[in-house]
């Protein structure tokens, strides 16, 4: 890109934060993950390719840095469950930043969700413990507008690891599935997948995090070349959540893995 854009993996912090001196496992090598080395890869020359005027003019026009966030985790429930992977694609002024880190969940993965993200118990086995990232993580995502599809899901998983790490999360949070609602009534079907044919984004990969994140990253996009920038502002503002507030919306049935397609 014209602007700044990196790949980073766990240990690097935002511009202007410091990492935690207790943060050194944070800094491992992700496992030999030949799955997460193209994925990573391939985010950075997607984002290049997507270099354009009006990429510039919807960059510069962010009233807030923004996170797409994705998780995998080994299951469907935040009080139960752990996260195994963590990708964010962070927007901002400046350009396009990318971040992702394997997670080491202290138990056994389900064969189900091995076998449905690839994640294995080997690959995150020696992988940083999730109260290790959590510092760096928090002023990563510090005083950005959170973004996920079923963003609840993410949300919660993200709160309840970080009060099991000793601290508070609370974000601004949208939900994709609930904008693509509000922007584009007509369409049939809302999830990740349905996105992604009616649009035909370029997936790097399904339920690994950042390439799941760098789908919704997409259709962000997309909205913007069907919207105007108004429009897409007063959608944003009256879907956002802001912490404290009540979730509106009923909870809807869930796939084994907590999170829709």
């Amino acid at each position: 890109m014209t602007r700044m854009e990196s790949s980073k993996t766990a240990g690097d912090t935002a511009a202007g934060t410091i990492a935690p001196a207790n943060d050194a496992s944070a800094t491992e090598t992700l496992a030999n993950d030949p799955v997460f080395e193209q994925v990573r890869d391939a985010v950075a020359e997607i984002g290049r390719a997507h270099d354009n005027a009006r990429l510039d003019r919807m960059l510069e026009a962010l009233e807030r840095p923004i996170v797409f966030v994705d998780l995998e985790t080994t299951g469907g429930s935040a009080l139960t469950d752990r996260i195994t992977e963590i990708g964010i694609v962070e927007v901002s002024r400046y350009g396009v930043d990318t971040w992702t880190s394997l997670v080491d969940p202290e138990r056994d993965i389900p064969l189900f969700v091995q076998e449905l993200t690839g994640i294995s118990n080997e690959m995150v086995r020696g992988q940083p413990v999730f109260a290790a990232l959590a510092p760096a993580l928090a002023a990563r995502l510090q005083g950005r507008l959170f973004v996920a599809h079923n963003a609840r899901f993410d949300y919660g998983f993200l709160q309840q690891s970080f009060e099991r790490a000793g601290l508070i999360f609370e974000a601004d949070m949208l939900c994709t599935v609930q904008l693509s609602r509000k922007l584009f009534p007509d369409a049939g079907k809302h999830g990740l997948s349905a996105i992604v044919e009616r649009y035909a984004l370029e997936p790097l990969g399904r339920h690994r995090a950042l390439a799941d994140a760098d789908l919704v990253w997409q259709f962000w996009q997309i909205i913007h070349a069907h919207h105007s920038t108004q429009t897409i502002r007063q959608a944003v503002q009256s879907l956002t959540r802001r912490p404290g507030e009540p979730v509106a919306t009923p909870r809807r049935p869930r796939a084994k893995t907590g999170k829709a397609e």
